[in-house]
């Protein structure tokens, strides 16, 4: 196992804390949901051995300190923050994999700051704005009733319901196929959760690039790979669909990547082979 060096940077507003594995190119993960610095040790550890892998607790997350505990922290704010931490961390030409909300992350990243990138896998971006109507009117819908069924029946309520209208399962000890063993929240890692469907939930949700953005990112087409679960490409999901009209949109292919949208978590060691040939592709 390779040891982790932990610290935190200081950026405008809030200390980041992060973590580094390995050595070689650096490679930047960028979890969905609530994941953090930790969420995906067993990926991090496996890919450590061709990497320096960097991982990061958002804004907001429970190791990360904020000046503010109410200011805004949207997609922009978490962007700005990885390219903080990479140029901070003297971790340019960088390799990044962002998976869900990640992936939007990701995506706001590479439209910024196309230099800093070498190579972008956006794992099943969830973007409202390329969605059929029909998804989008079903999206809304969920994200009016989070505060309801957050308050009701706390972060599971509301994967439940998402789950549903995603057309994906949302708990990892729901795939009896998963590589390690389903291992329930902390106190750390629930605080996380609670965080993210009061704030990046909606945050990634309303994320909309405007047209001035959306040239930006087809201009840096070549450093981006759309990349969907084999979930996703065995069944018609919602997420699915938006990872195809992202791939339209720059005018490139996608491809398929192991397990469910929580892949990289369920299925790390199947998970990092595959990824490592996209990235050496």
């Amino acid at each position: 196992m390779s040891p982790v060096r932990t610290g935190v940077l200081r950026v405008p507003g809030a200390g980041l804390h992060y973590a580094l594995r390995g050595s070689g190119p650096p490679l930047l993960i960028l979890p969905g949901g609530g994941g953090d610095a930790d969420c995906a040790n067993p990926l991090t550890e496996t890919l450590a051995a061709d990497f320096t892998v960097l991982t990061y607790d958002r804004r907001g997350q429970t190791r990360t300190t904020v000046d503010d505990p109410v200011a805004q922290k949207g997609i922009r704010q978490h962007a700005a923050d990885v390219h903080s931490l990479l140029t901070g961390l003297g971790l340019t030409d960088a390799m990044v994999f962002g998976s869900s909300t990640g992936a939007v992350i990701g995506l706001d990243l590479v439209r910024q700051h196309p230099d800093l990138i070498r190579r972008f896998i956006a794992h099943e971006p969830p973007l409202l704005s390329l969605l059929a109507t029909e998804d989008r009117e079903a999206v809304r819908g969920v994200v009016g009733q989070v505060d309801r069924l957050h308050r009701e029946g706390g972060w599971q309520a509301v994967f439940r319901r998402m789950g549903q209208v995603l057309d994906v399962p949302l708990t990892d000890h729901t795939d009896h196929t998963a590589e390690v063993a389903w291992t329930p929240p902390t106190q750390r890692t629930s605080a996380n959760l609670d965080f993210f469907l009061t704030n990046d939930f909606p945050a990634t949700w309303q994320y909309q690039p405007d047209n001035q953005a959306w040239a930006e990112l087809r201009a840096s087409a070549p450093l981006i790979t759309p990349a969907v679960s084999a979930h996703g490409l065995t069944r018609e999901t919602l997420l699915a669909r938006s990872t195809r009209a992202l791939a339209d949109l720059l005018g490139t292919a996608t491809v398929e990547l192991p397990g469910g949208h929580d892949g990289y978590r369920t299925h790390p060691y199947s998970f990092a082979t595959a990824l490592r040939k996209v990235l050496a592709g």
